[in-house]
């Protein structure tokens, strides 16, 4: 299965997602995968017509599939063949429609924030859904709720037998 990380620029989403990718990159600064600010799971298709699932702030606050062009200069794309394309895709069906979680996002992602999540008695895995999340859950990966991107990056490149396929993607149908 396919994972893309994101790590280009937002110019182009509105002032709530810039500032959510703004609150994901302060809590993941100094972390080894700290620029990336977002994943999709890729289901199907080449880098210029790809089927892509996730959580999205920009997409309608919600789990979504599309069908979209992957900018080769903002993404990094990993082969991770421990998990399962079908599996991913029943997963993110069942869910299509959910709602997006920015207070989720952010809480993996800044440790002070889920703190104050926790004494209020805020479980953050009821709040919904958020890239991260919900790619890795539909992974099969333990601990979902918790983990920002920066993490879900670090546990799927440890993954065996996963590599990075960044170069031989978008090189398909150039």
């Amino acid at each position: 299965m396919l994972v893309a990380l994101y790590h280009g620029d937002h110019k182009k989403d509105g002032l709530k997602a810039r500032l959510g990718y703004a609150l994901i990159r302060l809590g993941q600064i100094a972390e080894v995968y700290g620029n990336y600010t977002h994943c999709e799971a890729i289901l199907g298709g080449t880098w210029r017509s790809a089927e892509i699932a996730s959580a999205s702030v920009r997409d309608g606050n919600q789990v979504r599939v599309r069908t979209t062009e992957l900018n080769p200069g903002h993404w990094t794309i990993l082969d991770v063949p421990s998990s399962d394309v079908n599996t991913c895709r029943a997963w993110f069906t069942a869910r299509q429609g959910v709602t997006y979680s920015m207070v989720g996002a952010v809480s993996s992602a800044l440790w002070f924030a889920r703190f104050l999540l926790h004494l209020k008695g805020v479980r953050i895995a009821g709040l919904g859904y958020w890239c991260s999340r919900a790619v890795a859950e539909s992974m099969g990966l333990s601990g979902s709720e918790d983990m920002s991107v920066a993490e879900f990056v670090s546990v799927i490149w440890n993954l065996p037998g996963t590599r990075d396929v960044t170069r031989e993607f978008f090189q398909q149908n150039t």
